[in-house]
């Protein structure tokens, strides 16, 4: 199969396909704008062996999960995850003497969503402790947190 051009979907909007075979767009997503929403069909194997069938399946997989975050709020995501977060920004210098704790979790904005027929990532910014550095929180399908990490 040919990648298609452009994918229509009731529920991302219009993407364009975007290098070789991710789409992608930008939305309003809990407030936050210009979120760059990604798919990335995950095919490990050349593009002209799958089947329309695989793609659509896939495609429709990363719409469901789409759809489940917006209900669910990606700003709701983060304050289950404050022990973990803490514990990851103490390995990156952290320092609990000398800096606001609520400051770790403040300011993080979406910036990012990336869809996979496997799961979801979400890539946060702006936190005014580590400025350079993105939080990234990967879940599975059934929205169980597989790794919390820092980027950048």
């Amino acid at each position: 199969m040919k990648y298609p051009e452009t994918l229509h979907s009731d529920v991302l909007g219009e993407m364009q396909l975007d290098g070789f075979v991710d789409y992608a767009t930008t939305r309003e997503i809990d407030g936050a704008q210009n979120v760059n929403v990604v798919f990335v069909p995950g095919f490990l194997i050349p593009p002209h062996l799958q089947t329309e069938e695989e793609f659509q399946e896939r495609f429709s997989v990363a719409e469901q999960m789409f759809d489940e975050l917006i209900q669910i709020k990606p700003s709701s995501l983060l304050p289950p995850q404050h022990a973990k977060l803490k514990s990851l920004a103490l390995e990156y210098g952290f320092d609990e003497a000398n800096e606001s704790e609520p400051d770790l979790y403040r300011n993080w904005r979406l910036q990012d969503l990336i869809l996979y027929h496997t799961g979801i990532r979400l890539i946060f910014f702006g936190n005014t402790i580590f400025p350079s550095l993105d939080l990234c929180l990967d879940y599975d399908r059934q929205w169980k947190l597989e790794e919390l990490y820092f980027d950048g």
